[in-house]
């Protein structure tokens, strides 16, 4: 008897439950892995270690359960996570979206800067603050290096195998759930938004990288594909390991955070403009390319 597509009919509950399980019982086998391989290697340099064990986590956590899901819940894996023929003209389109809205992006993070919760949760905002500061330092300590071979390495570690293993968990397998048992498919968007950015426990954050996740999801929906969300996901971390590695230390006062929030608001104007219509261009091709069809629990 074939295990594959066993979950297929059971319900929600069921599912969430193994979603959950999963990805914790691989993320601590992987990471009892990676610090075996530590020792093996010997491997005592304080940021390689804490990288091997990122690519190692995100592998176990993300890739492998995903896969694993997958094929528990469909007798289609792959066409379940959305690993299709990739549209050329859409993948492009969506990746110069996400980059013509980094100046929006940013204004609406400084903005975020300033929100605060009530005095009765000030523990709770001074855990949930210490724990983004701490998760930034641990961001710009992984950042370090000046060889292009730590470049190729700081791309891997935190671009292509988050955005990756992210969009698989989350808009390949949690979205894609959500939508065979949901009949309203914003609900199901930003739920999965939800997720996404609690995950990253990021306070001042939370909201744009909310509104990232809803986007990686439209996208989803909209393309019926994965690599669509997932070429957006691996830009947006991409800018940032480039925009260190070759702008720090400038004499410029040129970081990525601050692109589009000084000076004129015409920086952030343009960024809107063109960010609307990328956003309806990549909307536009992926009608013709599907039709005015986009329920993806269908597919």
């Amino acid at each position: 008897m074939s295990i594959k597509g066993i979950f297929e009919k059971e319900s929600i509950w069921i599912k969430v439950l193994f979603l959950i399980l999963l990805p914790i019982v691989l993320g601590i086998m992987f990471m009892a892995f990676s610090m075996g391989l530590t020792k093996i290697f010997g491997i005592t340099d304080y940021v390689e270690t804490i990288k091997l064990h990122q690519i190692m986590s995100a592998i176990g956590i993300f890739i492998l359960s995903s896969f694993i899901l997958a094929y528990f819940f469909s007798k289609k894996p792959l066409e379940f996570i959305g690993f299709k023929q990739p549209y050329g003209r859409t993948v492009l389109v969506a990746i110069f979206s996400i980059i013509f809205a980094l100046p929006l992006i940013n204004f609406i993070t400084i903005i975020c800067s300033n929100i605060s919760l009530p005095d009765s949760l000030s523990a709770v905002e001074e855990f949930l603050t210490n724990a983004e500061k701490r998760n930034e330092e641990l961001t710009l300590t992984l950042l370090e290096g000046n060889s292009y071979w730590d470049l190729f390495i700081n791309i891997t570690v935190l671009a292509l195998v988050p955005a990756v293993g992210e969009e698989m968990l989350f808009r390949g397998i949690i979205l894609k759930s959500l939508l065979k048992n949901g009949k309203n498919i914003h609900v199901c968007i930003w739920i999965t938004a939800l997720l996404f950015s609690l995950i990253h426990v990021q306070f001042h954050k939370f909201i744009p990288i909310l509104l990232l996740g809803g986007y990686l999801g439209y996208l989803r929906v909209w393309s019926q594909n994965i690599w669509v969300p997932m070429a957006v996901h691996f830009t947006n971390n991409l800018l940032v390991v480039l925009f260190y590695f070759f702008l720090k230390g400038n004499n410029f006062g040129l970081d990525i955070e601050n692109v589009g929030t000084s000076g004129s608001p015409f920086i952030l104007i343009i960024s809107i403009i063109l960010s609307i219509a990328a956003i309806y261009t990549v909307w536009v091709l992926c009608n013709k390319k599907q039709g005015l069809t986009h329920n993806i629990s269908e597919t």
